[in-house]
Formats: C-alpha cells, structure tokens, sequence
C-alpha cells in the first residue's frame, strides 16, 4: 500500500487547487511522543506552532505532517493534520519516504520544516533527499544531535561519568555531506542551539544561513535546556516571523 493511500487525507483536492497549500512539518525528538499516549500531538513543537498554525490556516489546504521518535532511535510515529485519528508508526527512513511523497504529490512549494533534537537530524536527511525541484522556504533546526552517533545509552555514559561526549555537543558531525544538499534546497535555515545542557547540546552549522544562541539561566539541569528549546518563546518568535514573512503576512 502506498504510503499516501493510508487513511482518508484526500491529497487530489490539495494538487488540484490553483495555489498550493503551505505545508509545515514538524518533527519531534527522542521519546517525544510521550508514553503512555505515544502520540505525534503530544510534541513540544506542536503546542508551541499552535498561533503559526492558526496564521497558515488560513491558507486553503494547509497540511501539518508531524512526526515524533518513540524510546527508540530506529522507531518513530507520524501523522497528517487531515487525519489525526490514524497514526503510522514506521522506520526513521520510511517517515522520511512519507514527507518525499506528500511534496512531491501536490507539488507544494510553501514548505516549512521545524525539527528539535534527533527531530533536527532527520530533518535534514529529509530535506537533503529531497529532489532538487523542491524548495523549503524555512527550515528550522534546534539543537540538532544525531540519534546514530550520540544514542541514549551514550548520552546516560556520558551524565554517569560526568564527562561530556564530543558526539552529543556538537552538531550531527555524520551529516556534512547532507547539510551541503540541505542548504542548497532551502532558502533560509535557521539553526538555534544552547550550552547550558552540559551533556547534550548542538553548535552552530556553518552551512545555516543564521545560527541563533540562547542561554538558559533558569534551566540549570543536566537535560532540562535541550529538552525545553522546542517549547521556549524566544526560537518560536524567530521562526514564526520568518515564515509569516514568507507568507507575506
């Protein structure tokens, strides 16, 4: 079965339309469905995007692809906003095969993508898989850490002995090559990390066209900032004016 046919989201009425719709993708960290609902729209992203979803309502058609990890980081579940009752749960690279196909059915050229921790690394396997035909208008990326070279089991070594692992305070260093194609297929990225995590963090992307820090004086834990960053006021008044701005509103 194809994996467009799932559930009953009617992509012919979005490819027939004169304007294509905006599509906003947002794609969650590790555990961010949350047990025990383990469900997409329990992600920090969705609640906090809830005013920019409001604004690209507006827009007939508009879609939401969320997309969120399970205590796995091989496993990962995903929705469309036309059909939240039916929840896929799928292989890191089958959800990104999902995003392929959904852009490239309707054609839709008013993309956003927003993805937060392992959430940020699959954005970018996304979008460097894309074809070169697709442009991403905004592309926002928080705290990026890459679920293959910095694991949970990793980052728990890493608290136990208290020293810091260079895989989980960097940013993904196993996506240069992909960064490269990122950069080409978007027109803006915006790539926002901290340091305040001591043990789980990213550092600026060269190939982003903007790197953003904030500090977290009031989150002091060993996680907390990571964990927070997909809800904080600050990254969502930044990426919401970029993508309103797009939108020409």
């Amino acid at each position: 079965m194809s994996l467009l046919s799932c559930g009953s989201t009617d992509f012919s009425q979005l490819e027939s339309q004169e304007k294509k719709p905006p599509i906003l993708v947002l794609i969650g960290g590790y555990n961010s469905c949350k047990i025990p609902f383990n469900t997409p729209l329990n992600i920090g992203l969705y609640e906090a995007s809830a005013s920019l979803r409001a604004e690209l309502s507006e827009r007939e058609g508009f879609l939401t692809i969320i997309g969120c990890f399970l205590p796995s980081t091989s496993t990962m579940q995903y929705l469309f906003s036309s059909d939240i009752e039916h929840i896929h749960k799928v292989a890191v690279d089958d959800f990104i095969a999902a995003i392929q196909q959904t852009i490239t059915k309707i054609s839709a050229y008013d993309l956003y993508v927003i993805g937060h921790s392992y959430g940020g690394w699959v954005a970018v396997r996304a979008a460097a898989k894309f074809p070169a035909t697709v442009r991403i208008s905004e592309f926002s990326t928080l705290d990026s850490v890459s679920p293959l070279k910095c694991p949970p089991k990793k980052i728990a070594a890493s608290y136990a002995s208290r020293h810091p692992n260079p895989d989980c305070t960097t940013s993904p260093q196993d996506q240069a090559g992909e960064n490269i194609l990122t950069r080409q297929r978007v027109t803006f990225w915006q790539h926002f990390y901290q340091y305040t995590s001591p043990y789980l963090h990213a550092a600026p992307i060269s190939e982003a066209s903007e790197n953003l820090f904030f500090d977290y004086p009031d989150n002091p834990g060993a996680f907390a900032a990571h964990a927070n960053m997909d809800i904080d006021p600050r990254v969502w008044n930044s990426i919401n004016q970029r993508i309103l701005r797009s939108e020409g509103q």
